[in-house]
């Protein structure tokens, strides 16, 4: 089986290149799946929520396994304040996931390696019912290989 945490972890390395995200993350903006996390309140500016959608697992070849998956980051913004701050981190992270990219696994991610198939940007909206904010999601699909 492909160590999940792994692939979450090279996923969020490459998704913390991006200067925005970083400074969230260090602002305690960003929620990590399943890491305590206080949504703010109030909202006056981005927070970033990560969550990953596992698909397929499946041996191919003799000495590989094959991971099919999505990464969905759900970029928030405060709600009735316009979508351009949002839109521009979605193109961002989106941007940052380009098809075909590759990410080699080195270090703490060794032994995974991922490839990128298609970064998409879904349709904007509330985020619950009377939420003080807006979503915007952007989907990663990818595979993500490692050795028998």
């Amino acid at each position: 089986m492909i160590d999940r945490a792994k692939v979450r972890l090279l996923m969020r390395q490459r998704l913390l290149a991006l200067t925005t995200v970083a400074t969230l993350q260090s602002g305690g903006l960003a929620q990590w799946e399943n890491r305590d996390f206080n949504i703010p309140k109030p909202v006056a500016g981005l927070w970033l929520r990560e969550q990953m959608l596992p698909i397929n697992e499946r041996q191919i070849g003799n000495l590989m396994l094959q991971l099919d998956s999505y990464m969905r980051y759900d970029v928030f913004s405060p709600f009735g304040k316009g979508t351009e701050t949002a839109d521009q981190l979605a193109k961002q992270v989106a941007d940052q996931f380009k098809a075909c990219t590759s990410l080699v696994g080195s270090g703490t991610t060794a032994g995974v390696d991922i490839t990128i198939v298609r970064s998409e940007i879904l349709n904007g909206r509330q985020g619950q019912t009377d939420d003080p904010w807006w979503m915007i999601p952007v989907q990663i699909t990818f595979a993500a290989f490692a050795p028998l």
